[in-house]
């Protein structure tokens, strides 16, 4: 246990506080599905927003550094970026589109 002083709103206190280990970290949430059926990487959306623009098309390549979108969440345009390199095998949004948290974007394989 340790003490400490602490002042709240001009009014000192002493505390003692007692350290205890930190909880063991969470394991590893499982990969969510593919989507039906299509081979490849599913880049899925990792909020809810609207497609602003779609930046690449089927059979493109791309590296990880490539904008595959843009998306508009909460009055904010985000990229969303390859995970790394590939080809585009189908996009499955369209510009002005509504997506959810976890809807596929883009195959990318």
């Amino acid at each position: 246990m340790r003490r400490f002083h602490v002042t709240v709103n001009g009014q000192a206190y002493e505390v003692t506080v007692e350290e205890v280990q930190a909880a063991p970290p969470h394991p590893p949430a499982p990969a969510p599905p593919k989507s039906s059926g299509e081979a490849g990487r599913a880049i899925r959306a990792p909020m809810p927003g609207t497609v602003l623009e779609v930046k690449v098309a089927p059979g493109e390549a791309v590296t990880g550094q490539s904008v595959l979108l843009v998306l508009e969440a909460m009055k904010m345009e985000n990229d969303i970026m390859a995970p790394g390199p590939g080809r585009v095998k189908s996009i499955a949004v369209g510009t002005g589109d509504a997506v959810n948290s976890g809807d596929v974007l883009v195959i990318i394989e």
